[in-house]
């Protein structure tokens, strides 16, 4: 029991595996941040090109506000 302790303890693959957990999840919040931005600012322009055309505006559920029956 005493050496599966040592050899457990003297292994490095679990600090690794560690390390690429934690790599992971960096990632994951750095690209669900970059990705909720992006996705403001392509709802901005699509507001801005509705408003231009005289659509009116798209909300967030893809409803469009202050059109008659255009679309965009």
């Amino acid at each position: 029991m005493r050496d599966l302790f040592m050899n457990f303890a003297k292994d490095e693959g679990g600090a690794t595996l560690v390390e690429y957990g934690v790599a992971l999840i960096v990632a994951i919040l750095v690209g669900g941040t970059t990705l909720s931005l992006l996705g403001a600012d392509v709802q901005a322009n699509v507001n801005g090109g509705c408003a231009a055309l005289d659509y009116g505006t798209v909300g967030t559920d893809g409803s469009i506000t202050g059109a008659g029956d255009a679309t965009c």
